[in-house]
């Protein structure tokens, strides 16, 4: 077997452990909080000359770049401090060009707009961030880790391990096993590489590589190897073609693992939130106030149904796609855009409250939606029906 493919398989499978523990480091990213829609129908445009300028927003700005080229693969997610210690400013959270005001739905929500591309054109991209606070908590984890164990020449036995009530994945690929097990708190990692040889002729190394297997075994919230425990790993190694009695050899240590994980940090809950009308308001505002254009009825329900929490992000936000709005990055969206969804844990860095300007967002002294209605035409209105209602009175008095 070549040497890289087996370099690749086991980068796979370091590359799959980090990602098992990352998520466990932070189960709700930033974009849990929020819902997101990139306005990237043609008849919509945009000007944000205006409201760049206007009171209680604070405008970000860096340097040039494609939108699409950001979202890359990632396998972690960001620091939560600088690189000097200090807790991130606004910039720190927000990775490009972007404007943040408080939400005209909810005042202790965020709203933040930026530019995105989409097949080669700029589009406005309308966001509802909830705030989030870091909270950190911990938990005890026994690693058991045997090594430099004999190759496995056959397939484990997959029926049993499932008799036990394990998940099993993966299996031979050439001459390398990888198989993960796992089973309510406990995972279980398989790794066998037998006889590697460089095959390339202009490599420098040509020695035969030394046959392995390794096993790895994790368990959350524990902290000591039970009898029960120790049984049940006895026959994960029957299951893998090795003696029992191996177990007495490994190497067994406790951990104490630190977790951090976002949470809301004001006072309203994610599932009851309106999120559809929280996006629709923002909208309506935008258009009622010539920050957008072209946006119909039709548009603004349609964007307001598919609107929910966690639909937001490169892989979640809402779309319009062959004359409807869509959430997330379908197949048949890839094939004819290009666009594909990414692998990545999401950002834990969060939107703190402090991210947000001190007022309400307002645009030549207008601030409120009712009803797509802009307030100083319903003011306006009134003043009218209330000098009727006088006329009217003065001609019945005469």
């Amino acid at each position: 077997m070549n040497v890289k493919n087996c370099t690749t398989m086991i980068g796979i499978i370091l590359v799959s452990i980090l990602y098992f523990n990352m998520v466990s480091a932070c189960f709700n990213p930033t974009d849990s909080f929020a819902t997101e829609v990139l306005l990237n129908k043609d008849s919509i445009s945009y000007d944000l000359s205006g409201i760049k300028e206007a009171e209680n927003v604070k405008v970000i700005e860096k340097e040039e770049g494609s939108s699409e080229e950001a979202h890359k693969e990632e396998i972690a997610p960001k620091p939560t401090k600088t690189e000097n210690g200090k807790e991130p400013s606004s910039e720190d959270y927000i990775e490009t060009n972007a404007i943040i005001y408080r939400s005209h739905y909810n005042k202790d929500v965020a709203v933040i707009l930026t530019e995105e591309e989409w097949r080669g054109q700029k589009y406005l991209d309308v966001k509802i961030q909830m705030p989030t606070k870091l909270v950190h908590s911990s938990h005890y984890e026994l690693r058991i880790n045997l090594d430099t164990l004999p190759p496995i020449t056959q397939e484990i036995d997959k029926e049993y391990l499932e008799s036990l009530g394990y998940i099993v994945e993966g299996g031979f690929q050439d001459d390398c096993l990888r198989s993960h097990l796992i089973k309510g708190n406990i995972c279980i990692a398989v790794l066998s590489i037998n006889d590697i040889e460089e095959e390339e002729e202009d490599d420098e190394d040509h020695e035969k590589r030394k046959s392995f297997s390794e096993i790895s075994i994790r368990i959350e919230n524990q902290n000591t190897l039970t009898p029960e425990l120790k049984e049940e790993f006895k026959n994960v190694l029957r299951a893998c073609g090795f003696s029992p009695d191996l177990l007495d050899q490994a190497e067994i240590k406790t951990e104490t693992r630190e977790d951090v994980d976002l949470v809301s940090a004001i006072d309203i809950d994610l599932d009851s939130f309106d999120w559809g009308m929280a996006l629709k308001t923002e909208l309506e505002w935008l258009q009622n106030n010539n920050v957008i254009s072209g946006l119909t009825d039709e548009d603004l329900d349609g964007i307001a149904k598919v609107a929910d929490k966690g639909t937001a992000g490169w892989n979640s936000k809402i779309r319009y796609f062959k004359g409807k709005w869509v959430q997330g990055i379908t197949e048949e969206m890839s094939e004819e855009t290009g666009i594909y969804m990414v692998k990545s844990l999401g950002d834990c860095n969060g939107f703190p409250i402090e991210n947000l300007p001190e007022g309400v967002l307002e645009i030549d002294g207008r601030s409120q939606v009712s009803n797509g209605v802009d307030t100083t035409i319903l003011i306006g209105i009134g003043i009218v029906v209330v000098a009727f209602m006088g006329v009217a009175f003065w001609i019945k008095r005469r």
